[in-house]
């Protein structure tokens, strides 16, 4: 019984004794909870990026600074506030999550490229659907697009006209007394019908006259989207077939858009083998235009163009090895019609051969757009959320090997460790020159915390730079915390250098000799820990 107490009594007394160990300043516990911090604060960071971004996202971006998105071509960034924020609306409410009614819609029509031009020079929801109405036209000689730019496209024209945010009647020209359930137009239109008179301008010379009279515009419009304007109530937005959808279409004057057929895409391949990006134009007597390819026939995915060595005889390895490779172009800004949203980048791609080596490299690529906002801070997050999880594992690294080296050393005789194997030699080393690096990503990590106090704190009337950094909560709370994180760290290496003495297997003194700014630099680095 008593020897029962007594391993109970011994238990708890090693408990004690390593919890003490733990609250101990000495050298390895400093790189023990250095590393425990670094590890926590890279997570903190990992976490809360995702928030920022979203703010960043949302906040809204002048018409004359759209130019200034150095990254990205947002193609909603210069239109008006019905086109805007009826995108929004379709945006949020349809299409922002998988599984959406319009979310798969939303992403092939953001890598469709021709599609992308389309909504680039298009002013408002209805020119968009009469400039899709042209292009889907068997004869008409025009770049096709696929059948989800159509759907999703007549979607934000659906809700342009019908969402209670945007109009108060489907044919209403009211300007006034919407509301702003969404939250998605701008603030100083917030009680607006931003899209009031939109119904009203289908069919006017300024859309696009060749589509007849207004009933004849409104009419086509409708047998290609699939569904009839509301009359003087708001409309429901349903995407499923009910009773608003068409019958029949009108025989043989457009090509309807079914759900299981879509158009073929057109690419231009010049005689002599170039290959054109979507975006160029060449006279049509040196372009072979796909453009009047069937109906049925199946389009090319992901807008590949046709590569010049199709139709030739297939070329051994070696044959191909010897072949020039293609000239692949830089790669265009990033098209989407929103920031932080998918979009397509395109490049030119030529052959100047007859034939090159395949396989051809891509003319597009998916790709995702960046907040526009004036605010760069997502850079730094990322490289901080870097640095100090670099700095944990090298931190939690050293408190490892310093603990293995003192269980070497017995009772603080350092014979144990003066004829020492090969790995312990190699991990001497390692541990003799990490804690300089450590130090020195301390600095870095103090630079950026300096950096980020000044972007959130310092008010745009002091310094206009990055103004929109001082709008952002999330990058307040992050900058405060990192800001913590960073005095705790520099308070913790100076008391450990104060009170203890580093291990003579791991002191490097610092030379006299060399270069006076490394020599300041180490010396820094010393007063900020072991």
């Amino acid at each position: 019984m008593a020897a029962q107490k007594n391993s109970k009594r011994q238990k708890c007394l090693r408990c004690l004794h390593l919890l003490r160990s733990g609250l101990t300043l000495n050298i390895p516990t400093f790189f023990l909870w250095s590393g425990v911090v670094y590890l926590a604060t890279a997570i903190v960071i990992f976490v809360m990026e995702p928030g920022i971004e979203a703010f960043l996202c949302k906040i809204h971006i002048a018409p004359s600074k759209c130019k200034d998105c150095s990254s990205s071509e947002l193609l909603m960034c210069p239109k008006a506030a019905c086109y805007q924020s009826a995108m929004n609306v379709t945006i949020k409410t349809k299409a922002t999550i998988a599984g959406d009614d319009f979310f798969d819609s939303l992403l092939e029509s953001s890598g469709d490229w021709h599609c992308l031009q389309l909504a680039k020079a298009a002013k408002t929801p209805v020119e968009m659907a009469t400039a899709m109405w042209k292009s889907v036209q068997p004869a008409a000689g025009l770049p096709t697009i696929t059948s989800n730019c159509v759907k999703y496209h007549c979607e934000v024209l659906r809700t342009a006209l019908h969402h209670p945010d945007l109009v108060l009647r489907t044919r209403s020209n009211g300007q006034t007394g919407c509301a702003n359930i969404e939250g998605t137009k701008r603030p100083a239109d917030s009680s607006n019908c931003v899209c009031s008179g939109l119904f009203g301008s289908m069919g006017s010379a300024g859309i696009d006259a060749k589509m007849g009279t207004a009933a004849d515009t409104i009419t086509k419009i409708e047998d290609m989207c699939r569904f009839k304007f509301g009359t003087t109530t708001t409309a429901t937005t349903t995407t499923q077939k009910t009773t608003t959808l068409l019958a029949v279409a009108q025989s043989g004057s457009i090509r309807r858009l079914d759900e299981e057929s879509e158009p073929a895409s057109s690419f231009a391949v010049a005689a002599s083998g170039e290959v054109i990006d979507p975006g160029t134009s060449m006279h049509a007597d040196t372009v072979e235009d796909s453009t009047a390819a069937s109906w049925q026939e199946d389009r090319r995915l992901g807008h590949i163009p046709s590569n010049p060595n199709e139709g030739a005889a297939a070329a051994s390895a070696e044959t191909n090895a010897e072949l020039d490779p293609f000239n692949a172009g830089p790669w265009s800004k990033c098209t989407c019609y929103q920031p932080c949203i998918a979009g397509t980048k395109t490049r030119l791609v030529k052959c100047l051969q007859s034939r090159c080596k395949s396989p051809m490299p891509s003319v597009s690529e998916s790709c995702k757009c960046l907040p526009c906002s004036q605010c760069g801070v997502l850079f730094n997050t990322r490289i901080v959320s870097y640095t100090c999880a670099a700095q944990a594992v090298l931190s939690l690294f050293v408190w490892l090997g310093i603990v293995y080296m003192n269980s070497v050393v017995i009772a603080g005789n350092d014979a144990n460790i003066v004829s020492v194997s090969w790995p312990q030699w190699f991990l001497g080393i390692f541990l003799k020159r990490l804690p300089g690096l450590v130090r020195l990503f301390v600095l870095v990590n103090l630079a950026q915390a300096l950096y980020l106090v000044f972007l959130t704190f310092v008010p745009e009337d002091v310094a206009s730079y990055q103004p929109d950094c001082n709008a952002v909560p999330a990058i307040r709370v992050l900058t405060i915390f990192f800001a913590a994180v960073m005095a705790f760290q520099v308070l913790l290496g100076v008391l450990a250098k104060h009170f203890n003495r580093m291990y003579p297997y791991l002191f490097r003194p610092i030379r006299d000799g060399g270069i006076a700014p490394i020599r300041w630099l180490n010396m820094l680095q010393r007063k900020l820990g072991p």
